[in-house]
């Protein structure tokens, strides 16, 4: 389900929007990757959220993925996501 929120940003208030499972759709016994956990925290870190924040998604249990292609897919994900953006529009 889509959900519209209102984010407190440090300009002020933005909106946005998240999915967000329903119940009866939600399995707790699932754990992430760790390649997309590692994805997760590393994007909440960069982008200055909460230390308690990045806290409980580090404490999120995960698992290997066995599939080493995605595991490399991912891997090229994160390190793009690090690299400068180029300029554009100068």
């Amino acid at each position: 389900m889509k959900g519209k929120l209102e984010v407190l940003a440090p300009g002020g208030g933005l909106s946005a929007y998240a999915y967000v499972a329903e119940t009866a759709f939600i399995n707790e016994s699932l754990k992430p990757y760790a390649w997309y956990k590692d994805l997760v925290v590393n994007g909440a870190r960069g982008h200055g959220l909460p230390p308690d924040y990045v806290g409980a998604l580090e404490a999120v249990p995960a698992i290997e993925d066995q599939d080493p292609g995605r595991v490399e897919k991912a891997r090229v994900i994160a390190m793009r996501s690090v690299l400068p953006r180029p300029r554009t529009g100068l």
